[in-house]
């Protein structure tokens, strides 16, 4: 069995999608034909969810707005509590997701 490099960054490292199969082994993929590069579908739904968590982070932002909307016009504090915890935990979230994508960690 030939030894198969992986493609490196300028940076040195090996990017964090690419490569993670040596061709001929098995991965969600079956038997793959000769290739050196193979994104591995983890990879895809890990830039899925960041995705969606940046769609996330802007409902939250579009809540917030809202929120203090009807603060302005005579609702409770509690609004503005509410929609602020929602749009933290949607950044947070977010830069989750980012740092999963940019280190290449497992879930």
């Amino acid at each position: 069995m030939r030894n198969h490099q992986h493609p490196v960054a300028i940076d040195g490292h090996r990017p964090a999608c690419i490569g993670r199969f040596p061709v001929g082994q098995a991965s969600s993929f079956g038997s793959l034909p000769s290739a050196e590069v193979v994104l591995d579908d983890v990879c895809v739904t890990h830039r899925i969810s960041a995705l969606i968590s940046a769609f996330g982070v802007l409902a939250g932002v579009m809540l917030v707005v809202a929120c203090v909307r009807e603060y302005r016009t005579g609702a409770s504090v509690l609004w503005l509590v509410a929609g602020a915890a929602i749009f933290l935990s949607a950044l947070y979230t977010l830069v989750r997701d980012v740092r999963r994508l940019r280190t290449g960690l497992p879930d």
